[in-house]
C-alpha cells in the first residue's frame, strides 16, 4: 500500500499545515510576495477542510492598501464559512462624506463595515489604518471641534456594532 499524506496522524498534519499556512506577519491577500502555501488547499476537499480554518483563523490579513471595494469583494471570494473564520483584519480607517455640519461615511466605507459585520462573525482584533492625521482633516474640512467628534463617534458606533472584536485598534501615520 503507497504511503499517502492524509494516513498520516492528524496532529502531525496539522503541524505541517501549520508550518505551510500560518505567518507572523499580516498577510497582503492581493500580493505576489506571500509565502504561504495556500495552494494546498486546492489539493482536494479533505485537505481544504482540515486547512481553511488554521488559514484564515490563525493569520492576519492586511487588507488596509486596498481599494474600498476589495474588502467586500475579498469577503465574497472566500465566503462566508472562511470569512466567520477570520480572527485579526487590517482595513482602511473608513471615509467621510463632507455634507457640511453632518458627517457621515462614503458608501464604500459603510459597506465594508457592513460587510465585516455579516461576515467575520469571529473576530477577535481589528485595525483600521489612517495615513495621517492630516487626511483625516482635509476629509472633514475641519472648521470646528465638533465635526472631529462627531465624526469620530460615528466610527466607533460602527465597529461597536462589529460584535465580534475584542480588540479595535486605530493606526496613524506620523507625518515627520
Amino acid at each position: 500500500m503507497p504511503a499517502s499524506f492524509l494516513n498520516l496522524p492528524a496532529e502531525l498534519r496539522n503541524e505541517i499545515y501549520k508550518y505551510l499556512l500560518v505567518c507572523r506577519d499580516p498577510i497582503n491577500p492581493w500580493s505576489k510576495g506571500n509565502e504561504l502555501a495556500s495552494n494546498l488547499l486546492s489539493t482536494n476537499t479533505t485537505i481544504l477542510h482540515e486547512t481553511s480554518s488554521l488559514l484564515y483563523g490563525n493569520n492576519c490579513f492586511d487588507l488596509s492598501s486596498s481599494s474600498p471595494t476589495s474588502v467586500p469583494e475579498f469577503l465574497d471570494t472566500i465566503g462566508l464559512a472562511n470569512a466567520s473564520n477570520l480572527n485579526c483584519i487590517r482595513i482602511r480607517f473608513p471615509d467621510f462624506r463632507d455634507v457640511g455640519e453632518e458627517v457621515s461615511l462614503e458608501e464604500e466605507s459603510l459597506r465594508t463595515l457592513t460587510k465585516i459585520q455579516e461576515y467575520c462573525t469571529n473576530l477577535k482584533r481589528i485595525t483600521a489604518t489612517a495615513p495621517s492625521t492630516y487626511w483625516m482633516g482635509v476629509q472633514l474640512s475641519v472648521d470646528s471641534p465638533s465635526i472631529c467628534d462627531k465624526a469620530l463617534a460615528l466610527v466607533a458606533d460602527h465597529f461597536r456594532a462589529i460584535t465580534s472584536p475584542s480588540d479595535v485598534f486605530m493606526e496613524v501615520t506620523m507625518i515627520a
